[in-house]
């Protein structure tokens, strides 16, 4: 899933997002302004796989839980290329779950 620049730019002006897991011993301004991008993509894309499995009423209390946990960007892709896909409830909780 390739996210445009510009539209997750604007997902982050939006939010106001602040990275507190990531201390920095000394400003590196590419390393930070990096930070903020990959956490962007990771929140934008665990608020449109939540969406979208709420939208196709494939959302579980325990799928939710586990996909707002999960820190791993590219799993959180392929979790969405595969809701997408038109993935089975049961497909989806053994992928999401099992990981």
């Amino acid at each position: 899933s390739c996210i445009r620049e510009d539209v997750l730019r604007s997902f982050l002006e939006k939010h106001r997002m602040e990275v507190k897991d990531v201390i920095l011993t000394e400003f590196d301004e590419e390393l930070h302004n990096k930070t903020i991008l990959e956490k962007g993509k990771r929140d934008w894309t665990q608020s449109a796989l939540i969406r979208y499995l709420k939208k196709k009423s494939l959302l579980t209390k325990e799928l939710e839980e586990r996909i707002l946990k999960e820190k791993d960007l590219k799993a959180l892709e392929k979790w969405l290329d595969l809701a997408y896909d038109g993935a089975s409830l049961e497909e989806l909780t053994v992928t999401i779950l099992k990981q």
